[in-house]
């Protein structure tokens, strides 16, 4: 594995409470005593857009730099993996990718 950027997008309900959303998703990360998950930011601003940010630690040598975004009634879950330590050769890709991310109409 040498780079990689994940994409995930969730359909929300017209209805979704997002700060709810917010507050799960910091609980699972502030929860977890295992070790997977660290670093949560309810503000974070990458590739100039503002959202939630967390790392997660695979166990395999790599990090996942998450960054989620509300769009519109979807959550964009974008995660940059890089080799631990490589994370500045894929910083200006990721955060590319994270300032020009929309989420399209479905349907």
């Amino acid at each position: 594995m040498r780079q990689r950027i994940i994409v995930v997008r969730t359909d929300l309900q017209d209805d979704a409470d997002r700060q709810a959303l917010a507050t799960d998703l910091e609980e699972q990360v502030t929860g977890d005593s295992a070790g997977k998950f660290s670093e949560f930011n309810p503000r974070a601003v990458r590739g100039d857009r503002t959202g939630m940010s967390y790392r997660e630690h695979p166990g395999d040598g790599s990090e996942v730099q998450w960054t989620v975004l509300f769009d519109g009634r979807a959550q964009l879950s974008i995660g940059c993996q890089y080799v631990r330590g490589d994370w500045p050769l894929l910083q200006a890709d990721c955060e590319d990718l994270i300032r020009s991310a929309k989420a399209l109409p479905t349907g």
